[in-house]
């Protein structure tokens, strides 16, 4: 877990492919012509959205969709307290 800023109490857990981040990330990569990437991260989304049928903000690097956030009694970056296990960002709300 990292803090937002130190002694908040508001360490997360950043293991996890954000959609709109890994954009920002392979728009660089495609810049420097690095395309193998970009073309990976797609077939990554497609094996996403055939396996759950709507997008989230985040996934598992394999893919998995359920990210459950756990605290931990463990002391994390710089001593920085509660250590988050999961994230609970990855939760949208589906409406009818």
């Amino acid at each position: 877990s990292l803090p937002e800023y130190p002694g908040s109490g508001r360490n997360w857990d950043y293991r996890y492919c954000w959609l709109r981040d890994s954009y920002f990330s392979l728009g660089a990569l495609n810049s420097l012509g690095h395309f193998e990437e970009a073309e990976k991260y797609l077939q990554f989304l497609h094996n996403v959205m055939n396996n759950l049928g709507a997008l989230q903000p985040m996934y598992k690097i394999n893919g998995e969709a359920e990210i459950p956030e756990v605290e931990i009694p463990l002391k994390g970056y710089q001593g920085n307290a509660p250590v988050r296990i999961g994230n609970a960002a990855y939760y949208q709300k589906q409406y009818d």
